[in-house]
């Protein structure tokens, strides 16, 4: 080797040689050059290579991921076809906030559910008659404070008080009548000795846990002998709901099992009057045989105002209604449909 471009070779193994390399021919430039660039070729061929595996393998995982979507979907569309009252499913991952989503949707669900068995009417006063001494009342000027509940799948009615924690049931079975009477209010007839029962809930309406029994009456008995229940509905209360109300405990209960309601019979047909008023709209529903001085003193009663006087609209003329004679001719527009309703405006 020349001597020139060589340097000595220690004899320490452990010392890394160093030497120069001699200077290229143009020609051998080149072909270092060309083979610098076949090396950085296949090294980015190599990195893209990877690069697309890598692509691929995420692709791949993706499409494995929706194609198990569709599948579950599928499956779950069979399903639904199958039995068309399934509910949906929810194709979500699963996780910790989905399952609170879950567990909080399968609890409105069910809510729901209840709401469906369950009627609920606000009302402002109780008033509890007795057969050998006077009446005793409750009475309210909160909305939410008392209420009457039917539980339609257990034939039960409710009323409750003091924010709605507690609540007093009495099964239909003790039941003797049911009716709204002609003011719109709730009258409920209970048999002699009638078994009933409390329980207290754990905060207010809606009830969210089961309530705990209770072994004495919370209102001073006043449920004791009591032989009827007349409850007032809130204003808000609608004559509609009220009617449905009535309606559905006699055809479910009543009617269902042969059993008379005392406070609701045939010579009680009533016609429902909706009441115009400048600034409002109510309604009660009528006895169709009143005289017409009732449907004045009821309308000055339920809505307080003095000295009514009525007016019904026939093709866009306003007949005054003064006496019995022109209220039977106003009551016959109503006559022959198949819900008795008449309005009536109110100046």
């Amino acid at each position: 080797m020349n001597n020139q471009y060589q340097k000595h070779i220690q004899d320490d193994v452990s010392e890394t040689s160093h030497y120069t390399t001699p200077p290229s021919s143009p020609l051998t430039q080149a072909i270092d050059h060309n083979i610098k660039r076949i090396d950085k070729i296949k090294l980015d061929s190599h990195i893209t290579k990877n690069y697309q595996n890598q692509n691929t393998s995420k692709i791949d995982n993706n499409d494995n991921m929706f194609e198990d979507l569709l599948s579950t979907s599928d499956t779950a569309s069979q399903k639904r076809n199958s039995a068309s009252n399934a509910p949906p499913s929810n194709f979500i991952f699963e996780t910790q906030k989905n399952r609170v989503i879950n567990l909080t949707s399968n609890i409105i669900e069910n809510m729901k559910q209840k709401e469906e068995d369950l009627i609920k009417i606000d009302i402002s006063q109780f008033e509890f008659s007795y057969p050998t001494k006077p009446q005793s009342f409750i009475k309210t000027t909160e909305l939410g404070d008392l209420a009457f509940l039917y539980r339609v799948n257990k034939n039960i009615v409710s009323v409750c008080f003091n924010r709605m924690q507690y609540e007093a049931a009495i099964p239909l079975s003790q039941v003797t009548g049911f009716c709204v009477t002609d003011n719109g209010k709730i009258l409920i007839k209970m048999k002699k000795n009638y078994q009933h029962y409390f329980c207290h809930h754990l905060g207010e309406y809606p009830y969210l846990l089961e309530p705990t029994p209770m072994n004495y009456d919370p209102t001073g008995n006043k449920f004791d002998r009591a032989q009827s229940l007349l409850l007032t509905p809130h204003s808000s209360v609608r004559l509609p709901t009220l009617s449905s109300l009535e309606s559905r405990i006699d055809r479910l209960y009543f009617c269902k099992n042969g059993i008379h309601n005392e406070v609701n019979t045939e010579d009680e047909l009533k016609i429902y009057i909706t009441c115009v008023f400048p600034h409002e709209r109510r309604a009660i529903a009528f006895p169709i045989n009143a005289q017409f001085h009732i449907l004045l003193d009821t309308i000055e009663s339920r809505f307080g105002k003095k000295s009514p006087i009525p007016r019904y609209r026939k093709n866009k003329e306003w007949i005054e209604i003064n006496n019995d004679e022109t209220w039977r001719i106003i009551k016959g527009q109503a006559i022959g449909k198949r819900i008795l309703r008449l309005e009536l405006h109110i100046w």
